[in-house]
């Protein structure tokens, strides 16, 4: 139920899920404050009702203010001839049934929930409404559901109808699409939420942001341009290590005579070595787990096991073993 004293909701201002919607409350506002008739607005959604509901009396109350807006509920008929009695005072009975209403401030009863009066009542409502013009009382019937009463005809040819229809599912994703742009994102999703509309999926900018990627350096990941260079280096080692050891299997002379040979080549040895450790420190998945996933979906860190060579027959070591363990 809409309160009269309040105004659209923030982010709900001038929103209109189609543009025959805008055009149909600019002609419904025009039938009440200036042509004098009588308004039955229905729809099957309660949220989308209350929706336009509070956008026409915004749009009286700019238009029209001079006109009183009050709320319509009596308890029994005997409230009603009451409620009407006020209304005209001490007009006369010439005054009453008079149909000038061109000068005079009207009174705009908001009825709620118009599909749970009596026929009767409704009848008597739209019948001291007819016959008595000169009260100047023009009614807003508001229903949940369909408007199709017979008691409603009592009201004659002063009346205006409109059964609001609810948009469709094209309809409200472009509604959702034009309000995220226009940063209403939120109101309009959740009136499209109580509505029973809301497109799936749909969610608030922030959270479609993607979220950010940890690639990881694992065996299992043939992408990984750190893992190709690790491979890479490991598979040049064995051939260092070929190429190297026949010299120190020679006399000692020739071990003196290419002693720096010799010593670079283990000094390059032993930084190739003391890299590989520490790419596999650096690029190993249990060094960086990647966000979001399980513990059971972490790969095991792979380690790399050095053999030292073993002594030949002919007396010069062989080559070096490597392989990758865990």
């Amino acid at each position: 139920m809409i309160n009269i004293t309040e105004s659209v909701p923030q982010g709900l201002q001038n929103f209109y899920f189609r543009a025959a919607d805008r055009m149909r409350v600019e002609g419904c506002v025009n039938a009440v404050a200036k042509e004098g008739l009588n308004l039955v607005l229905s729809s099957g959604h309660e949220a989308l009702l209350d929706h336009y509901v509070a956008l026409l009396l915004d749009r009286l109350r700019e238009q029209a203010p001079q006109h009183r807006l009050e709320i319509y509920f009596p308890a029994n008929t005997e409230s009603l001839i009451a409620r009407f009695n006020e209304a005209l005072g001490e007009q006369s009975v010439q005054q009453a049934v008079n149909t000038d209403e061109s000068d005079q401030s009207a009174r705009i009863w908001i009825v709620h929930d118009a599909q749970k009066l009596p026929d009767h009542e409704m009848q008597l409502l739209a019948r001291l409404i007819q016959n008595f013009p000169g009260a100047n009382i023009r009614a807003i019937l508001i229903m949940n559901g369909q408007a199709d009463r017979e008691s409603l005809a009592a009201l004659g040819r002063k009346v205006l109808k409109w059964d609001i229809e609810a948009p469709t599912a094209e309809q409200a994703e472009i509604a959702l699409e034009q309000a995220r742009q226009d940063g209403r994102f939120t109101p309009v999703s959740h009136l499209l939420r109580r509505m029973g509309k809301l497109p799936a999926p749909a969610q608030d900018p922030a959270a479609l942001a993607p979220a950010p990627m940890d690639v990881q350096a694992t065996p299992d990941n043939p992408a990984s341009s750190h893992w190709q260079s690790l491979q890479k280096l490991v598979q040049r080692l064995p051939h260092m290590f070929t190429a190297l050891l026949p010299l120190l299997g020679r006399t000692p002379s020739l071990i003196r005579k290419r002693s720096r040979v010799i010593m670079v080549g283990v000094l390059a040895l032993v930084i190739s070595v003391l890299a590989v450790f520490w790419l596999q420190k650096k690029f190993s998945p249990a060094s960086s787990p990647g966000k979001g996933k399980s513990p059971s979906a972490i790969q095991p860190t792979p380690h790399l096991h050095f053999t030292p060579p073993a002594i030949g027959r002919d007396g010069l070591p062989g080559p070096w073993r490597i392989s990758k363990t865990g």
